[in-house]
């Protein structure tokens, strides 16, 4: 792989665990960023992000050396794939997982225990 599927690939896995973070601390979340915006600041994502996944600052450094101080941190995380409603991508993520589930097929003994049941006069 090269250094752009490399990145691409981090980024996808990124979001993912950025994702988990946020599902897990909803809660939190909402409390401080609820009624004020859909998206966390970008200090807050970056903190939380070098914490779950410390190959954060070798991108990081490598874009902060490429752009004006002034856009760093939002553009860091816009660089990222991170500037995004964590609440409709946590929604979109559970639809998904919901029409992938895989439905097992029906076992050959369930006939035979419904029998059983059905002959034992036994209710589920």
């Amino acid at each position: 792989m090269g250094i752009v599927e490399d990145f691409e690939e981090f980024k996808v896995n990124l979001r993912e665990k950025w994702l988990d973070y946020c599902e897990v601390n909803e809660e939190y979340l909402h409390v401080w960023y609820g009624d004020y915006g859909v998206c966390p600041e970008a200090n807050f994502i970056l903190g939380v992000i070098t914490g779950i996944e410390p190959k954060v600052i070798e991108w990081v450094n490598f874009y902060s050396s490429h752009v004006s101080p002034k856009s760093k941190i939002n553009g860091a995380v816009a660089f990222l794939e991170l500037n995004f409603d964590y609440k409709k991508a946590l929604e979109t993520r559970k639809e998904k997982k919901a029409k992938n589930q895989i439905i097992e097929p029906p076992s050959p003994l369930d006939d035979f225990r419904k029998q059983i049941k059905e002959s034992s006069n036994i209710e589920n």
